[in-house]
């Protein structure tokens, strides 16, 4: 229009009037400054939301989920204003790291179970037991899935007055209380009564004196890198063995095995004339029959267990066999020394006994065609840290099926039954004929 020189008045004021309408109507760009980033406070909100409130005392917890709350309100606001998102941020960081973790401090047996008198070969019946755990900030609650050894339902095999440990692990931290029971010997012979006098095994070649060992005054650890042949254990004359047991004669499955474990000294009998073949063999006494077949070395340091305590029958056994790889327990520091032992950790616990003596179990866990666990039914039952010891142990004849479709791997292992594990074992990879 300006540059029309044919425009009349009215038009160049009519174009006057719109370019100012135009320039009236302007908005401005938005500057960097005016933008609200809200990177930072949806990353601490992502953060924040996974924790989990069990692990927390409630009081540091109630502030920092009030600004958590806060936080994600100003980070759904379209509104906030960048101040109001830099604030938000900053008050859930500082609850965040505010917050004062949840420990456990003890556990309390607040009711005893409804049963603590039993008779040897009865199981432990945790029915009526009442558990509660104290925490840093005074809170206190019942718990259930705490864990006891004896483990319940295992067989009471020794006499006398026993310790059940009771363990409860939360947040990494475990704490352990103790009650007593009372087991009292059968009134019948045969009944599976196991004491501390059963580990005496007798004048065998391999037990050696009746006498509870004496520590060397210098003690000694065993030598891992003795082989069999430097160390061989003689066979005991069995052709003039005559059974001492009542439940042991001949025509028996396990008669030879039981002849073999008792005139070797593995093995004692249970009470007087009863050797009880069918009682369950506890992980105590398994791992005290290789201690002594070791010729019951000193053990090096103190007990690796919560559930193993001093001056127990086991204990230098078990703190033998802990220090040496035979065993390593269920974790959390325990052992369960009066569980009943299954066949797949008798597996275990002999192979790793194998490697210690310098076995040759390198094709642990290769199957063939005459042997694969796949030929059972319940192959699949097999725990996955078992299956290489069950593959060994089978292909060895060591641990055969129960049935000629079952393994049992869970089942456990009769006196009779290790009584004829250990003859294998002993007469496969470490008797020499005297």
């Amino acid at each position: 229009m300006l540059a029309d020189e044919d425009a009349t008045q009215d038009e160049v004021d009519a174009a006057v009037s719109a370019l100012r309408s135009a320039i009236g109507a302007l908005v401005p760009a938005e500057s960097e400054t005016d933008i609200v980033n809200k990177d930072a406070l949806a990353t601490l909100v992502a953060g924040a939301e996974v924790l989990v409130e069990a692990k927390y005392t409630a009081e540091s917890w109630a502030a920092f989920a009030e600004a958590l709350a806060k936080a994600d309100a100003v980070l759904t606001d379209d509104n906030a204003t960048q101040d109001e998102v830099d604030a938000a941020a900053s008050a859930l960081a500082e609850a965040w790291d505010a917050l004062e973790q949840l420990e456990l401090v003890s556990i309390t047996i607040m009711s005893l179970p409804n049963k603590t008198d039993y008779t040897a070969g009865d199981t432990l019946d945790l029915d009526g037991l009442v558990v509660e755990a104290t925490y840093n900030d005074g809170s206190v609650k019942t718990v259930t899935d705490y864990r006891t050894s004896p483990t319940k339902d295992a067989t009471l095999h020794v006499v006398g007055e026993r310790t059940v440990t009771v363990t409860y692990m939360e947040n990494g931290e475990s704490k352990t209380a103790d009650f007593t029971i009372t087991v009292s010997a059968a009134s019948s012979s045969g009944s599976g009564i196991i004491e501390e006098d059963d580990f005496n095994y007798g004048s065998g070649p391999i037990g050696g004196s009746t006498a509870a060992p004496a520590a060397p005054a210098a003690p000694a650890a065993p030598s891992p890198a003795a082989t069999i042949e430097e160390a061989p254990v003689p066979l005991a004359d069995l052709a003039n063995w005559a059974s001492p047991f009542g439940d042991v004669l001949r025509g028996d499955w396990y008669y030879g095995a039981v002849a073999f474990a008792h005139a070797n000294g593995l093995m004692g009998g249970t009470a007087e004339g009863a050797f009880s073949p069918n009682t369950n063999l506890s992980r105590a006494m398994l791992v005290t029959i290789l201690w002594r077949m070791e010729k019951a070395p000193a053990a090096q340091g103190g007990s690796a267990f919560s559930d193993v305590p001093a001056g127990q029958w086991y204990t230098d056994a078990v703190a033998w066999a802990y220090a040496n790889g035979v065993v390593s327990g269920y974790g959390g520091g325990l052992f369960g020394p009066e569980d009943d032992v299954t066949r797949e950790q008798l597996a275990a616990i002999l192979r790793s006994y194998a490697d210690y003596k310098n076995i040759d179990t390198a094709d642990s866990g290769y199957e063939t065609a005459s042997y694969t666990l796949a030929a059972f039914s319940d192959a699949g039952e097999v725990s996955a840290w078992a299956l290489d010891a069950m593959l060994w142990a089978g292909r060895q004849g060591l641990i055969n099926g129960r049935t000629a479709s079952t393994l049992a791997p869970q089942g456990t292992a009769t006196r009779a039954e290790a009584a004829a594990i250990l003859q294998r074992f002993i007469e496969q990879f470490m008797a020499r004929a005297v």
